[in-house]
């Protein structure tokens, strides 16, 4: 192998160089840069695991917030029906006070009608009293005597009464 250019001695060395690098690599490189790499695909995995939890997480958390959109809407409504109905409750109850009050002040209206048209009708009657008696007593003074004239006044008094209330 010499002629060829080959030397053993340098073969046999460079195997055994070879070998111890290998060795050496083997235990202070490979083995831990494969447990590195094993430690990195076991945190990659571990971030994966946690991403989609978190993702889970945030999905659960959307859908509570939408269900106490939801109850908190729906109570809105519930109280704004009350406050409505309440509502509606305090107007019908207003609009039955005034048509009371107004009731009343159409009745009160109504006795001092009655009270004025009684008090004009009395007036009146005293005038019509008054008015017959100056005209039996101008008027049919010269035809009549005094016994005769009372008689027709008293008779006209007593015709004119004035109504009963």
């Amino acid at each position: 192998m010499e002629a060829l250019g080959i030397d053993a001695k340098l073969i046999l060395a460079q195997m055994i160089n070879f070998f111890i690098f290998f060795l050496i690599f083997r235990k202070f490189i490979a083995k831990p840069l494969a447990r590195y790499l094993k430690k990195q695909e076991e945190d990659e995995s571990k971030r994966a695991l946690l991403t989609q939890e978190l993702d889970t997480a945030k999905a659960r958390l959307d859908e509570e917030r939408k269900a106490m959109l939801r109850e908190i809407k729906a109570e809105q409504k519930k109280a704004l029906g009350e406050a409505k109905k309440y509502a509606d409750g305090v107007k019908a109850d207003m609009l039955q006070e005034a048509q009371k009050q107004a009731t009343a002040v159409i009745e009160a209206g109504k006795q001092a009608v009655e009270h004025e048209k009684q008090a004009l009708q009395k007036e009146l009657t005293t005038y019509v009293r008054q008015t017959a008696q100056i005209a039996i007593d101008k008027g049919l003074a010269s035809y009549l005597t005094d016994d005769k004239r009372k008689e027709i006044t008293n008779h006209i008094i007593q015709t004119i009464q004035p109504p009963k209330s």
